[in-house]
C-alpha cells in the first residue's frame, strides 16, 4: 500500500494546480510557433507548403499556430507532416469557408482535449459576426491539451487581429483576456497570432497589462531566458531581408518559463515564403512552487515524543512564478496512530462542512499575513494561514502512552499568489508514506517520522552537561536542555546576550549624570563554540524563533520576552530555556528585605528613576555616612516631583550607609527630605533620599533617586547597629553576564560522570553552578533501600530535605530551591545504607 498525500486539503485538489507535477524537474520544453502564410498571389500551392513543413521540421516544432491560410491549404500542409494533426475552421461560415486560424500540433506529444472558435465581435458565439468597424470577419481558434510525458494541460490561443481598425484591434484584446479566463482560467496558456499592432500601441498594452481577475500574460521576447535571435520584425512585406516592424507575436501567462525568442527569416530556393516571418519560442511549464521538504525527526521518551525539524523551507523556498524571493509562510504537524492519517482530526470549515484536517501543531510567520485567506478560495473555503504565531521548529508531543506507534507528517505551506487574478491558494509540500500489508514502512519522505515513546527511555538527558562557570548578575533562569543525544558534540559552549541601552537619565543635561546612570533592554541571544570562539546560533529582532522576541511600540524597540519562556531552536542537538525574564529593571520586592534584623522601616523605590540606577545594595545600619550632595538643585521624590530647596537638608550624617554591592566599595549618597521643613530629622515624618551623585567642578549634584527610607513604622523599634537591609532589582542580562556549560555526549550516566567506578550509591556536582534561585542534584543508588539528601547551611544547620523515603535502585534527580535562603556556600549530603557523600554548591542571588 502506498500512500501519497498531496495535500490534507481534500476539498482542494479539485484545483488543477495541487494536483500537477511540477514539469521544470523532468525539464520538458515545447517549441511553439506562429506564421502568418499569405496565401494571394504569392502563394504556391507546390513550393509554399513544402517551405513551411521544412521549417516546421527542422525547428522541432510542437505546437503551431497559422493565420491567413484556408482550411484546404492548412489540410495540404499536412500531407508534408505526417507526424501531425490539425484543427480549425473558416472564418466566413464555421466550416472552410474563408480564412482561418488553425492550429496544428505534433500528436506524439499531445492529446487534443477540446477545441473551438469564436469570433471577434459583439456575439463572438455568432459565426461570422463582425464588430468594431473591423474590415474583415477576425476569429481566435483555441485548443486544450494534454502533454503526453507528463499529463500537464496547455491551452494555445491563435488568432489574426483586424489590420485596419484600431477600434477593433483593442477590443479584441479585452474580449481574448475575458474569453481566456472563462475557457482556461488559472491554467497554463500560450498565445500565437498576427496582431497587426506594434509593442507601442494600446491593443498590445490591455494584453500586457496586469486586469484584476486576469492571469497577466507577458510577450515572450521580453521574458526570453535568451536573447532574440533574428530580425527583430517580422513583417518583411516580401521585400526586406531583415524588418523592424514586428506585428506577429507569442504571449504566455505566468505558466511558463521562456528558454528562447527568435525569428526565422529562412527563404525558399532564395524567394520569400510568406511577407511574414514566423516567430518561434522554447517554453517549459512551471507551476508555483510548493515549499521545500523539511526533515523531520523524532526522539522518543518516557510518555513523552519530541519533534524537530531543519529550516530548508524557510530559506530555499525559491517562488519563480512571481517576482517573489521567498515564499514560505508556515508548518502544519499533523499526528495519528494510523500511516493514511485517517484518524487524524477534522475541522469544521464554514457551513459545516469538513475542510481541513486539524493539526497537532501550526506556527506561521509573525508577519501581518495571517487568518483566512479571501484569494484563492475553493468551494467556498479560503486557506487559514495561522495566527502571527512566530516560526519555531520543534514541538514536545506529551499526549502519548509508552508502547503505542505514531505517525506524524510535517507540512510547509506558503502564502499563495494573492495578486494574480483572483489569486491562487497556499501551496503545501507532499508527504510519502509506503507500507506493506503488515503495515512496516518501506518508504517515507522526509517529512515523514515515527514516534514510539518508552518507559526504558530518559525524559532528560541533562545529566550530560556539566557547568564550567556562570557569571549572571541579570535576573532570569538559564537551563541548557538536550533535545537529541545523537546530535550532541563533545564541546564547551557560551552563552551571552546582547545589550541595547535605551537611555539614561539627567538632571539638567548628561553632564550631571552618574556613571551608574543606565536604562537597558536585551534585544537577543548568542551561542558560541568556546572551542574557536565561534558564534553558532543567534536570536535577535532579524530572526528569532517563535514569540521569543517582542516589540514594544511605545518604546520603540524589541526585547527578549518577559512573559512566557525564551526557548531557542536546537542546535547541537540542546536548547536553551530562559525563563522569569524581565523587559526592564525592577526593585524586586520578593528578594528585598532583612538580611539580618527586624525592624518596620519601609523602602519606597523611585516610581520615575528608580530602574535607572538597577544595581542592588545594602543598607548597613552602625556604619555612619555623610551626604555628599551640596546643591539642591533638581532632586525628585519617589512620585517624580520635584523638592523644594526648603524641604531639603543636605550633607546630614547618618548612622547607616548604602554599599553597593554590584560595585564594591563604591557608596551611595544621601540627603533628607524635611516634610515639614523644621530643621531636624524626625523619625516619624521625614524621610532619607538614597540615591546617586556626581562632582562637577566645586559641587556635587544630585543624580538621581533610587528610593525613600521611612522610619514611621519602625519608631518603636529601630534597627540595631549591624542590622543589614538588602535592596535586590529584577534586571535585564548584563555585557558581562554569560553562561559557560560542557557536554560530553560519551557520559550515559552518573556512573560514567564518575569514571565508572562501581559505587553504593553516586552523588553528582549540582548544575548550574554556582545557581541563582534553583539548581538540580543527580544522584545514583545501586541497592534498593532508605535514602536521605538533606542540604545545610555553613554552619550546619539543616535548610532543606530534598529526599527521605524508601528508593529503588536507579538514577534521579532533586531540584533544590532556594529563593527564600539567602547567598552563601551550602552544603548536601546524600546518606544510606551506612554511607554518606557530602559535596559543596554556591547559591549567588
Amino acid at each position: 500500500m502506498k500512500i501519497l498525500l498531496n495535500t490534507f486539503r481534500s476539498l482542494f485538489l479539485i484545483l488543477s494546480i495541487t494536483s500537477l507535477t511540477p514539469a521544470r524537474e523532468n525539464d520538458i520544453t515545447i517549441n511553439v510557433m506562429t506564421y502568418n502564410i499569405q496565401r494571394g498571389t504569392h502563394y504556391n500551392s507546390q513550393t509554399t507548403p513544402l517551405a513551411v513543413s521544412e521549417i516546421v521540421l527542422k525547428n522541432e516544432i510542437d505546437l503551431f499556430g497559422t493565420q491567413e491560410l484556408g482550411v484546404a491549404e492548412v489540410k495540404l500542409l499536412c500531407t508534408y507532416l505526417p507526424g501531425y494533426n490539425w484543427f480549425g475552421v473558416g472564418r466566413d461560415d464555421g466550416k472552410e469557408d474563408g480564412e482561418s486560424g488553425c492550429i496544428i500540433y505534433k500528436k506524439d506529444k499531445f492529446t487534443l482535449l477540446e477545441q473551438s472558435t469564436f469570433w471577434l465581435s459583439e456575439t463572438p458565439n455568432v459565426v461570422g459576426s463582425k464588430s468594431w468597424n473591423t474590415d474583415n470577419t477576425r476569429i481566435v481558434t483555441w485548443g486544450k491539451f494534454r502533454q503526453s510525458s507528463d499529463s500537464n494541460i496547455v491551452y494555445l490561443f491563435n488568432t489574426h487581429f483586424d489590420h485596419v481598425s484600431s477600434w477593433a484591434r483593442e477590443e479584441s484584446s479585452k474580449l481574448l483576456l475575458k474569453k481566456i479566463k472563462e475557457i482556461a482560467g488559472k491554467n497554463p496558456v500560450i498565445i500565437t497570432g498576427d496582431f497587426n499592432f506594434t509593442s507601442g500601441s494600446l491593443a498590445y498594452q490591455l494584453l500586457v497589462d496586469y486586469y484584476y481577475n486576469y492571469l497577466q500574460v507577458f510577450d515572450a521576447k521580453y521574458i526570453s531566458s535568451a536573447p532574440n535571435v533574428g530580425p527583430s520584425g517580422t513583417f518583411n512585406n516580401f521585400t526586406i531581408n531583415n524588418p523592424t516592424e514586428k506585428i506577429d507575436f507569442i504571449f504566455t501567462n505566468p505558466f511558463f518559463d521562456v528558454m528562447t525568442h527568435e525569428v526565422i527569416p529562412d527563404k525558399y530556393n532564395g524567394e520569400f515564403i510568406s511577407d511574414h516571418y514566423p516567430v518561434k519560442v522554447q517554453v517549459k511549464i512551471q507551476y508555483p512552487e510548493k515549499p521545500k521538504t523539511p526533515t523531520l525527526t523524532t526522539i522518543n521518551g518516557n510518555n513523552k515524543v519530541t519533534l524537530y525539524w531543519n529550516s530548508i523551507s524557510e530559506y530555499e523556498t525559491i517562488e519563480t512564478f512571481t517576482d517573489s524571493l521567498n515564499d514560505f509562510q508556515g508548518y502544519k504537524l499533523y499526528k495519528s496512530k494510523t500511516p493514511d492519517m485517517a484518524d487524524a482530526l477534522l475541522v469544521p470549515g464554514s457551513w459545516d462542512t469538513p475542510l481541513l484536517r486539524k493539526p497537532l501543531f501550526e506556527c506561521d510567520l509573525n508577519d501581518d499575513i495571517y487568518g483566512y485567506t479571501n484569494y484563492g478560495i475553493v468551494n467556498g473555503f479560503g486557506y487559514y494561514l495561522g495566527n502571527n504565531s512566530g516560526i519555531q521548529n520543534y514541538f514536545i508531543d506529551e499526549n502519548v502512552q509508552n508502547g503505542e506507534t505514531y505517525y506524524y507528517v510535517l507540512i510547509a505551506y506558503d502564502k499563495g499568489i494573492p495578486n494574480m487574478a483572483d489569486g491562487f491558494p497556499p501551496m503545501e509540500t507532499q508527504f510519502v508514506l509506503e507500507v506493506d500489508n503488515n503495515q512496516n514502512i518501506i518508504y517515507k519522505s522526509e517529512n515523514v517520522a515515527i514516534g514510539k515513546p518508552e518507559e526504558s527511555f530518559p525524559n532528560s538527558y541533562n545529566h550530560l552537561i556539566t557547568y564550567d562557570e556562570e557569571q549572571i548578575n541579570g535576573s532570569g533562569k538559564i537551563t541548557v536542555n538536550v533535545i537529541d543525544p545523537a546530535k550532541l558534540k563533545n564541546n564547551s559552549y557560551k552563552i551571552s546576550f546582547n545589550v541595547d541601552t535605551l537611555k539614561y537619565y539627567a538632571v539638567l543635561n548628561s553632564k550631571y549624570r552618574s556613571e551608574r546612570d543606565v536604562y537597558f533592554i536585551n534585544s537577543g541571544i548568542n551561542i558560541y563554540s568556546t572551542n574557536n570562539d565561534s558564534l553558532i546560533y543567534s536570536e535577535s529582532a532579524a530572526k528569532y524563533s517563535s514569540q521569543n522576541i517582542k516589540f514594544n511600540s511605545f518604546g520603540n524597540y524589541y526585547f527578549l520576552n518577559d512573559t512566557s519562556p525564551v526557548i531557542t531552536e536546537p542546535v547541537d542537538g540542546f536548547q536553551i530555556e530562559l525563563n522569569n525574564l524581565v523587559e526592564t529593571a525592577e526593585f524586586d520586592t520578593i528578594k528585598s528585605g532583612w538580611k539580618t534584623g527586624s525592624s518596620n522601616i519601609r523602602v519606597t523605590p523611585s516610581s520615575a528613576e528608580s530602574y535607572y540606577f538597577p544595581w542592588n545594595f545594602e543598607i548597613r545600619f552602625g556604619e555612619d555616612f555623610t551626604g555628599r550632595t551640596s546643591t539642591a538643585k533638581g532632586i525628585y521624590d519617589t512620585e517624580g516631583n520635584i523638592i523644594s530647596y526648603a524641604q531639603l537638608m543636605l550633607n546630614q550624617t547618618y548612622n547607616f550607609s548604602a554599599v553597593s554591592k554590584d560595585h564594591p566599595g563604591e557608596n551611595l549618597d544621601m540627603v533628607t527630605y524635611d516634610a515639614n521643613m523644621n530643621g531636624v530629622f524626625e523619625y516619624d515624618t521625614d524621610k532619607i533620599l538614597i540615591g546617586y551623585s556626581k562632582e562637577v567642578g566645586n559641587k556635587t549634584y544630585w543624580a538621581g533617586t533610587v528610593c525613600a527610607l521611612s522610619f514611621a513604622n519602625a519608631v518603636d523599634i529601630l534597627p540595631n547597629d549591624g542590622d543589614t537591609y538588602q535592596v535586590f532589582y529584577k534586571r535585564p542580562f548584563f555585557d558581562s553576564d554569560e553562561l559557560i556549560f560542557s557536554i560530553n555526549p560519551e557520559a550515559t550516566s552518573i556512573n560514567s560522570l564518575n569514571n565508572n567506578i562501581k559505587e553504593d550509591f553516586l552523588l553528582s556536582q549540582n548544575y548550574p553552578s554556582p545557581f541563582n534561585a534553583s539548581t538540580i542534584i543527580n544522584y545514583y543508588i545501586s541497592k534498593t533501600g532508605n535514602y536521605k539528601l538533606v542540604v545545610y547551611n555553613i554552619l550546619g544547620q539543616e535548610v532543606a530535605t530534598l529526599l527521605d523515603a524508601y528508593k529503588a535502585a536507579g538514577e534521579y534527580s532533586a531540584n533544590f530551591d532556594a529563593i527564600s535562603l539567602t547567598s552563601g556556600v551550602y552544603i548536601y549530603a546524600l546518606q544510606g545504607e551506612g554511607k554518606r557523600l557530602v559535596k559543596k554548591m554556591m547559591y549567588i542571588k
